[in-house]
């Protein structure tokens, strides 16, 4: 349910919640899994609450916070929509993506599950033109441990296995 705030606000207060953090342990994390300097965690967890009341946004700390969770960047944070593209087509793809995780988290991987994943990559496939290599490399790279993780943790149906396998890069038609 929408609050008003950016999608990205509720769900960076979701995963935060979701752990029993407090911003200050998110902050303590973030500076543990940071190879950069950060501010004291004190003010990294004054900053962290304004950005999940959606009043500022994270800026260069959206990778970073990215990886303290343990999602792809995209999913805390989707990209703007492509210029031309239809209004709420990024919006799709972001909840696509969020699912997608979420499922692929649980092992709930069926044929909705197969169709999304397969949206994302082309998705991934399709923003090299506007987003920066390492962004996309660093995204694919998640991607493609959590594709190996379902291939690992669960067992597919034959026809399951491939599809993933396909998506994952480790097989072509």
């Amino acid at each position: 349910m929408s609050d008003g705030r950016p999608a990205r606000a509720q769900r960076m207060e979701s995963e935060r919640a979701a752990r029993g953090w407090s911003p200050l342990d998110v902050a303590r994390a973030m500076v543990a899994h940071s190879p950069d300097p950060l501010p004291e965690p004190q003010a990294l967890a004054r900053e962290w609450c304004r950005w999940e009341s959606g009043a500022t946004e994270p800026g260069d700390h959206k990778a970073l916070i990215s990886q303290v969770f343990g999602a792809p960047t995209l999913a805390f944070f989707p990209a703007e929509r492509l210029r031309g593209s239809r209004p709420g087509a990024r919006a799709g793809a972001a909840a696509n993506t969020a699912e997608v995780i979420a499922r692929l988290d649980a092992n709930d991987v069926d044929r909705t599950t197969l169709e999304a994943l397969a949206l994302t990559v082309d998705r991934l496939c399709s923003e090299y033109a506007r987003l920066p290599g390492e962004h996309l490399l660093a995204e694919s790279r998640s991607w493609s441990r959590r594709l190996s993780g379902a291939l690992r943790s669960r067992r597919l149906a034959a026809s399951e296995r491939r599809e993933v396998l396909v998506q994952a890069g480790c097989w072509r038609c």
